[in-house]
């Protein structure tokens, strides 16, 4: 119980993206790529034209899972951006109106922004790498040649058995991408709590000494806030 509880602590404050063998056992994927060959050249496969429609339903599925990794990675880049625009703000505001000075505060607000902005950092990075080099398959001109001595039939059991290699392919980049995304996604929740954290510490410091000097808190730290 206690390891558990050690290992979900560290899988919150530390995310990480799983190891390829676990975001993509190769035990599942198997018998699907060693079969594909002998399903492309089996001549005694039927309702070839089903299974090319069918082929290109799972390929526009990843494509269309695709895009919305994609779009999400591009909310959380844009998330990321205004959170740090926000945290520029507060610096600034806790500098301006003196909330507090040099001292056991001061060093714990900045030191909790500071690893809020790593945490901003690391959202950034791996919603970027959503957007990386990694190749992507479709179906091109030279892929599969069509032949003069082969039934529309034939060619069209080929095309689905291309396409299918594009889909399991396409499925294993759009895991990698997910896994990215997820971690962005700890990584910017993580930056929110510790800025909601960091930004409520001057406030109750500036609360404690108001009550020390006999002042009403809660209205000291409005006036604290509007500058006066």
């Amino acid at each position: 119980m206690k390891d558990d509880s050690c290992e979900r602590f560290l899988k919150y404050w530390f995310p990480r993206a799983p190891l390829e063998k676990h975001l993509n056992p190769p035990e599942i994927f198997l018998a699907y790529e060693s079969n594909l060959k002998r399903f492309q050249e089996d001549p005694a496969v039927a309702d070839s034209e089903k299974l090319f429609d069918m082929a290109k339903h799972l390929f526009d599925h990843e494509e269309d899972r695709r895009a919305n990794i994609e779009r999400k990675a591009s909310l959380y880049l844009g998330f990321t951006g205004v959170s740090s625009s926000v945290v520029a703000g507060l610096g600034y505001i806790a500098k301006k109106q003196d909330w507090f000075e040099i001292g056991p505060g001061f060093i714990l607000t900045y030191g909790i922004f500071a690893i809020a902005l790593v945490y901003l950092s690391a959202a950034t990075l791996n919603s970027l790498r959503v957007f990386g080099p990694e190749p992507r398959y479709c179906l091109g001109p030279d892929d599969i040649p069509p032949s003069r001595r082969e039934s529309t039939s034939k060619y069209l059991r080929r095309l689905a058995g291309k396409l299918l290699e594009y889909v399991i392919s396409n499925y294993k980049i759009n895991n990698r991408q997910f896994a990215h995304l997820d971690v962005a996604q700890d990584c910017f929740r993580n930056a929110v709590i510790l800025f909601f954290c960091a930004g409520f510490i001057p406030v109750i410091a500036r609360a404690i000494s108001a009550f020390a000097d006999g002042q009403a808190p809660f209205v000291a730290v409005f006036h604290s806030l509007l500058g006066h």
